[in-house]
């Protein structure tokens, strides 16, 4: 599992503007946003739903979810066990390249081994 230190390295993810890990009790465990707060439920709710349905279709496990705010910015949603992962991509930056670059690097992080907890509970 990563640790807390491990994951910010998304400020340094080419196409990430900010980035956001919240617990499922809405719980901001990591930002580099200046509100933190005003994303954090919808990203849980938002997660918490796409689980349920994909849990009543055939298409298998979602390894991210992709919106567009009404501020027109991008936002991809990762679930991450007990946590979701909130991406809000640079303006005009392909969103396949964002997708390509975080998911490059979460499973960098998850496959290293590393010999340690992981993110609090």
């Amino acid at each position: 599992m990563p640790t807390l230190t491990d994951l910010e390295q998304l400020s340094e993810v080419d196409g990430v503007a900010h980035y956001i890990l919240v617990r499922r009790d809405s719980h901001v465990m990591l930002h580099n946003l200046d509100d933190p707060a005003t994303y954090a439920s919808t990203i849980v709710m938002t997660g918490v739903n796409m689980e349920k349905i994909q849990a009543l279709s055939i298409t298998g496990r979602c390894q991210f979810y992709q919106f567009i705010l009404s501020s027109g910015q991008n936002l991809s949603i990762f679930p991450l066990g007990n946590y979701f992962l909130g991406i809000f991509h640079t303006s005009g930056t392909e969103n396949q390249t964002v997708i390509d670059n975080v998911s490059e690097l979460l499973n960098k992080i998850i496959t290293q081994g590393k010999n340690h907890s992981g993110i609090p509970a």
